[in-house]
C-alpha cells in the first residue's frame, strides 16, 4: 500500500518553491513565451479554462437561446459556465447546436473538423513544444494549466489569428479576477475552494502571483512532456485499440478496461481515479459510452508506480 494518492491531473506544489515571487512577469511576457513555444497559434492568458471558455463564447456573441453541445458527462464546472452564456446541451441527444465544445478528454482527441463552430477543450493535454494546436479542426482551443502544469490557476485560449487574440484580451481585460489566495487557501479548506468555483467563471484575469507561478512552471515543460514520454511507453499496449494518439499530444491518463480484482490492486498502488465513462466515437461518428479505469502517468506519478501499473496489467 502506497503512502499517496495519484488522481487524473497533478496537484498544485507552489508551496515546495516560491522562488517565483522573486520575479513579476507581465501577462504578455508569459503570452510571448506560450507562442515561443507554439508558434502555430495565438495565446490569451487567462485566470482558468472555466473562465476562458466563459470568454470564448462570451466573445462569439451567444446568449441564452444559443445551444452548446457538449460531453455527456461533462464536469459541473463546465456545465455551469457554458449555462453563464448560453444553454448547455449533451451532444448524443443529437441537438442542432450552435456551438461545439469538444472535449479532447485526457488528452485525446477523437473528433474531427465540422461545420459548426468548435471550442476545443483540451484542458488536461500535454502538448509538445513546437506541435500543430487545433486538432480537431477547431476555432479556439482551451487549456487549464493546473491539469497540465500543476499550478494553482491559468489557463489559455488559443486563437488561429493574432487579431482575434487581441480581441480576446480586451475582453479578459474587462474582467475582474478571481484572487491567487482564495485558490491557494481552497486547497487546504474547502470553504475556500467554494468560494473560488462560485466566482471564477465569471472572471478572467490572473493576479500578478498567478502570473509569476504560470512563467516558473512553463520552464519545466520540456522536462514533463519528456518525463511523459517514457511512462506513456510503458502502457501503451494497453491502451484500448479504437483510441487512437495525436501526434504531438501526451494524455494524462491511459484509460483500461479492469477486472474488479485488478482494480483493487491499482487501489493498493494509489491509483483513486476509479471507473469513469469515456466516449468512443466510431469511424461513422455514431457516439458510445464506455467505462474505463484511467492509469495517471502525469508528472506526480512516481515512474515506479507507472511499472508496478504495467505489472498488475500483465
Amino acid at each position: 500500500m502506497t503512502d499517496h494518492n495519484f488522481f487524473l491531473w497533478p496537484k498544485s506544489h507552489y508551496q515546495k518553491d516560491m522562488r517565483f515571487l522573486l520575479r513579476r512577469p507581465s501577462t504578455r511576457e508569459v503570452e510571448t513565451k506560450l507562442h515561443s513555444l507554439f508558434p502555430n497559434g495565438y495565446p490569451v492568458l487567462v485566470s482558468s479554462g472555466r473562465a476562458g471558455i466563459r470568454l470564448v463564447l462570451s466573445k462569439l456573441g451567444l446568449g441564452r437561446p444559443d445551444l452548446v453541445g457538449l460531453f455527456p458527462y461533462a464536469s459541473h464546472c463546465v456545465i455551469d459556465v457554458v449555462g453563464r452564456v448560453a444553454t448547455p446541451v449533451p451532444v448524443m441527444l443529437n441537438v442542432k447546436t450552435n456551438v461545439s465544445l469538444v472535449y479532447h478528454q485526457w488528452g485525446y482527441v477523437q473528433e474531427r473538423k465540422s461545420e459548426r463552430i468548435i471550442v476545443e477543450d483540451a484542458v488536461d493535454t500535454l502538448c509538445q513544444p513546437g506541435g500543430d494546436l487545433f486538432p480537431a479542426g477547431g476555432d479556439f482551443e482551451v487549456w487549464s494549466l493546473p491539469k497540465i502544469l500543476g499550478t494553482l490557476g491559468g489557463g489559455v485560449i488559443w486563437c488561429k489569428d493574432a487579431e482575434e487574440a487581441e480581441e480576446l484580451k480586451s475582453f479578459r481585460d474587462l474582467s475582474g479576477s478571481s484572487g491567487w489566495l482564495i485558490r491557494a487557501l481552497g486547497v487546504r479548506w474547502s470553504i475556500f475552494h467554494g468560494y473560488w468555483s462560485g466566482i471564477e467563471g465569471g472572471r478572467g484575469n490572473l493576479t500578478p502571483i498567478g502570473i509569476s507561478e504560470v512563467m516558473s512552471a512553463i520552464s519545466l515543460w520540456q522536462s514533463h512532456v519528456e518525463d511523459r514520454k517514457v511512462k506513456l511507453d510503458l502502457l501503451r499496449s494497453f491502451i484500448p485499440h479504437w483510441l487512437e494518439q495525436a501526434n504531438g499530444r501526451l494524455p494524462c491518463v491511459i484509460p483500461v478496461a479492469v477486472t474488479e480484482q485488478v482494480q483493487l490492486k491499482l487501489r493498493e498502488l494509489g491509483v483513486v481515479t476509479g471507473l469513469r465513462h469515456m466516449e468512443r466515437i466510431h469511424v461513422d461518428g455514431k457516439r458510445e459510452l464506455v467505462k474505463l479505469y484511467p492509469l495517471p502517468i502525469h508528472q506526480d506519478v512516481p515512474l515506479l508506480i507507472v511499472e508496478r501499473m504495467a505489472e498488475v496489467l500483465s
